[in-house]
């Protein structure tokens, strides 16, 4: 939900925080940043940081990491870090107000410079924890009925899950979603997600 959302700005360079607190005018939201309020992190629902401290602070709370980082390794690690969203520096404010939004309806946002990166790395938070449950039981050859039952869902979830899972992977069957999950890295061949 956006009404009333708190956003916390900590970049490491100072110009870089007054310039992303400066850009997220809204009536909804409410902008803090570390030096006006060392400590607001803990209470935001999405922190805007470099590449560093974004990796720091993901895990456990919604992250945006603004860099100038666009190596395949550094958005890798980032993805594996479970960031909420990566947006390179060279962003317009109008880029930076859009992954905002993105992120506190609940989706992930990546910079366009940066997504082939994802597809060919298989970054596994690409998919929900859920997606992933699915693909993995459709990798160990049951079908709609045994995963339902295995995950306590409805069949139709489990072919509303299916079907989010093979639009984001860019395929159009179910053998060609474990193909491509485990060339990618999301599920070993046996169904298992690797560690």
């Amino acid at each position: 939900m956006q009404n009333g959302s708190k956003i916390h700005v900590m970049h490491a360079r100072p110009l870089m925080t007054a310039g992303l607190a400066a850009s997220l005018h809204d009536p909804d939201w409410r902008v803090t940043t570390h030096d006006a309020e060392p400590g607001a992190a803990a209470g935001a629902d999405l922190v805007i940081a470099d590449y560093d401290t974004g990796l720091a602070l993901a895990r456990g709370r919604q992250v945006l990491i603004v860099t100038h980082r666009d190596k395949e390794a550094d958005v890798l690690r980032a993805c594996a870090a479970a960031v909420a969203g990566y947006l390179l520096e060279d962003a317009d404010p109008a880029d930076l107000r859009y992954a905002v939004r993105r992120i506190l309806t609940g989706d992930r946002h990546y910079s366009p410079g940066v997504t082939q990166h994802l597809e060919a790395g298989g970054c596994r938070e690409h998919l929900t924890s859920r997606e992933t449950d699915v693909l993995r039981l459709l990798a160990g050859g049951r079908c709609d009925k045994q995963i339902a039952r295995d995950l306590g869902i409805g069949v139709g979830t489990v072919r509303w899950h299916l079907r989010n899972l093979m639009g984001k992977l860019g395929v159009s069957a179910r053998l060609q979603a474990v193909v491509v999950a485990a060339q990618r890295g999301i599920v070993g061949i046996d169904g298992v997600v690797p560690g």
